[in-house]
């Protein structure tokens, strides 16, 4: 079977345009992480018994429920509190999907990079 190149040369433009739109993610979503991250470990690290249980239950939240659970409970679920969100002037944020995977995929993000910075620090 040969690969049909009208189809490539149809769709690459958009392809191409899916991967820097991805490539944008990631990148922001990891510096908001990585700047996340080092509170939250020193926290985990060094801090007292109620700064540890927070950023225990944070990380234990968000390294153990899945990602996509995690993005649709955020975007789908900010809907039903559009009148709140809305009266806080903060439905142009919730509305924007790439403005919500990037919250929810630097919360994650920053949720792992906490614990392999609370290794480091704690060895």
């Amino acid at each position: 079977m040969t690969f049909p190149v009208e189809l490539f040369l149809k769709y690459a433009p958009l392809m191409l345009k899916g991967l820097l739109v991805t490539a944008e993610l990631v990148g922001i979503s990891l510096l908001i992480g990585a700047l996340l991250a080092f509170p939250i470990a020193l926290a985990r690290a060094r801090g007292g018994p109620v700064l540890r249980a927070i950023s225990y239950s944070y990380v234990y939240f968000f390294r153990g429920t899945p990602l996509l659970a995690q993005l649709f409970l955020v975007y789908y679920g900010a809907g039903q509190f559009r009148a709140e969100i809305e009266a806080v002037n903060l439905w142009w944020f919730f509305r924007e999907s790439f403005y919500v995977a990037v919250l929810v995929f630097s919360l994650n993000t920053s949720a792992y990079q906490a614990e392999i910075l609370r290794g480091s620090i704690q060895s």
